[in-house]
């Protein structure tokens, strides 16, 4: 056993890409499958002393602190792309929200459709329809592609857009 942040010798290695729609759910079960095949192809070798295990590099080791749900609501002040990230990176848990007349709003999904720009304060529904909910970033728009109302089930965003008179609202506040 070593002291430290998980420093142990290994014996295989695999990286994997992230796409620009994976969210955290997708590459959990991504980065399982791959595990699972490591384990697989290398099992016998670390059971029988033959697999030759390498120490890790020092340098790519840190330490991530337990997320919180607290850090889910959503800044609309950042840019669509980190916006569009951090959604990606919450689901599916803790789910990043927002505020709509005082109701969690949760954002599963979304997409940068700018990057830069800004024509009314952040947070503001600048258009809805059935391709989803467009939002004014602090740099861009994000278009929210599913949400879920508190209580209710998760729509895509063009259905629940439907019902709600949405067009200037401002989110989050």
């Amino acid at each position: 056993l070593e002291e430290g942040l998980d420093p142990g010798p290994v014996a295989a290695m695999a990286a994997i890409d992230i796409g620009p729609e994976d969210t955290a759910g997708l590459l959990h079960d991504r980065l399982a499958v791959l595990g699972a095949g490591l384990l697989r192809e290398w099992l016998d070798a670390i059971l029988d002393g033959s697999a030759r295990f390498v120490p890790q590099a020092a340098g790519g080791v840190s330490y991530a602190a337990k997320i919180s749900k607290a850090e889910a609501l959503i800044d609309w002040g950042a840019d669509a792309v980190a916006l569009d990230r951090r959604i990606r990176a919450f689901n599916p848990w803790p789910v990043a929200e927002t505020r709509l007349d005082g109701l969690q709003l949760r954002c599963w999904l979304a997409r940068p459709l700018s990057t830069t720009g800004r024509v009314a304060p952040p947070g503001t529904v600048l258009a809805t329809g059935p391709e989803g909910i467009d939002v004014q970033a602090g740099a861009g728009v994000l278009r929210l592609l599913r949400v879920q109302l508190a209580g209710r089930q998760q729509v895509a965003a063009g259905v629940f857009a439907n019902g709600f008179s949405l067009a200037g609202k401002v989110l989050g506040a």
